[in-house]
């Protein structure tokens, strides 16, 4: 995993820079077509969106993201050897952000949330003082992409929302 951010204040704002684009850990569970297994790209973006003069939204990748900034975290998956059937994906929620949505997937994708980073659930839970409550997705901490199967050249897309602690 290459992971590079440095942390600056700036008049009393913290920013992160971006040294590199992020590469999520890829956890496989993949059967595969062809011995030995085939190889899994993973690369994620930190992009900004922005409204086009077209009235469709643009990404544009970034490199410094600023304190309470929201983006969208892209993370792009594809193999060009042999088919994948049942992989899982953990994508975790950058360091010093809070999750706050999914704003799209590849069809036929499913996904699965964790707050340790290690259980995964559909709708985690946290108990507290009034019971068992569905936990906020401020609190995720990864995704974990669930891909029925992955053919040679076909990609798989994963736009998170968060925000910029």
């Amino acid at each position: 995993m290459t992971r590079t951010f440095t942390h600056h204040q700036t008049t009393g704002r913290a920013l992160l820079t971006a040294l590199c684009l992020l590469l999520a850990p890829v956890t496989t569970s993949a059967q595969s077509d062809t011995a030995p297994a085939s190889p899994v790209d993973t690369v994620t973006q930190i992009l900004t969106p922005q409204l086009g003069t077209n009235g469709q939204t643009n990404y544009t990748p970034v490199q410094t993201v600023q304190h309470g900034q929201t983006v969208i975290v892209q993370t792009t998956l594809q193999t060009n050897q042999g088919s994948l059937r049942n992989i899982s994906i953990d994508v975790p929620v950058l360091p010093q952000s809070g999750f706050l949505g999914i704003e799209s997937v590849t069809p036929g994708v499913t996904l699965t949330y964790s707050l340790d980073g290690v259980n995964y659930e559909t709708v985690p839970f946290v108990t507290t003082s009034r019971g068992r409550l569905p936990a906020r997705p401020r609190e995720y901490r990864a995704i974990r992409m669930n891909i029925p199967e992955l053919l040679p050249g076909q990609g798989v897309i994963l736009r998170m929302i968060v925000n910029i602690n």
